[in-house]
């Protein structure tokens, strides 16, 4: 685990003395889990589709520490996420995989650690993504509980295929909150908007996007500071999001078939793999 009092001194020498110039305290205390600035290239998942990762190393390589920032990331990134955590022993994945010094609970920030319910074998991350314990002695266990995870295709982008034009539209700001970060824009379905994107047409954030992190009956809540000099009346571009679910990628948007989580994969299924049986 990095000590977020020791995030500088991990730094490369090149980038420690800017580091520590742009960075204001909050902001160095999260660099400490930027996982993607320590690992070796070798310790991140592969790019592209894939169904298995197998990392094929000696010790004191940090394959538990790339398994758990790997699981940290689909967490954090699929609310919906079920994740299955399988080791040869159910001891062996709490003392280890969870509460290990690589463990998950140990490269999560400290506001979004997950609970450990042991009666449970159960990891719950504060968004509601979950991780369960399995021990490979038990194989016949996995076979009941359902698992997932984020679906890796960019929303209305490539692979995607959905057009962002039936999902845009342009509103104006009908109301400000600068403490909840939240702004709000008349009659809205607001829910659909969550992880969708902001982009202001007018004022002084012109041409800037925002994410849209989480919404409440008020409005839409902000990834980023606004401006105090933005006013009611300000148009902007609102993009619906996505969870990135197969159940909202065939209910919500009847597009199952390009669906590119696990294991739903397009030519995953035998039928498609092998074709139709000859006569």
């Amino acid at each position: 685990m990095i000590e977020q009092n020791d995030w500088l001194a991990t730094a490369p020498a090149m980038a420690r003395e800017e580091l520590s110039r742009v960075l204001n305290a909050q902001e160095r205390a999260e660099f400490a889990y930027h996982w993607g600035f320590f690992a070796r290239l070798a310790q991140l998942p592969p790019k592209g589709e894939w169904r298995i990762w197998l990392i094929l190393a000696g010790r004191g390589f940090g394959k538990t520490r790339a398994g758990s920032e790997w699981v940290r990331s689909i967490a954090e990134g699929n609310s919906q996420a079920r994740i299955a955590l399988v080791s040869s022993s159910l001891a062996e994945a709490r003392s280890v995989m969870v509460e290990g010094e690589s463990g998950i609970i140990a490269c999560c920030p400290p506001e979004r650690r997950p609970v450990f319910e042991p009666s449970l074998r159960r990891l719950r991350f504060p968004n509601g993504a979950q991780a369960q314990l399995f021990s490979a002695a038990e194989p016949e266990l996995l076979r009941g509980p359902q698992h997932t995870h984020a679906c890796r295709a960019e929303f209305c982008g490539p692979g995607c295929t959905l057009s962002a034009l039936g999902l845009t539209s342009v509103q104006e700001v009908s109301q400000i909150d600068f403490d909840a970060n939240r702004v709000s824009f008349g009659d809205l379905s607001y829910d659909l908007y969550i992880d969708g994107k902001l982009r202001f047409l007018s004022g002084p954030q012109t041409g800037l996007t925002f994410g849209i992190v989480s919404a409440d009956p008020q409005g839409l809540i902000l990834d980023r500071a606004l401006s105090e000099g933005t006013q009611l009346g300000t148009r902007a571009e609102l993009l619906e999001g996505c969870d990135h679910t197969l159940a909202t990628c065939a209910g919500r948007f009847s597009n199952a078939a390009n669906f590119r989580g696990e294991p739903f994969l397009p030519g995953n299924d035998l039928l498609s793999r092998y074709g139709k049986p000859t006569e």
